[in-house]
């Protein structure tokens, strides 16, 4: 699944997230 721009900001802002986000896209 691809990130959109926006979604890249907002997984700047909080990379944590954005880390388990990508996870579980890809385990």
């Amino acid at each position: 699944m691809q990130l959109s721009r926006l979604e890249i900001s907002l997984c700047m802002q909080c990379h944590e997230n954005c880390y388990r986000l990508s996870s579980e896209n890809h385990p």
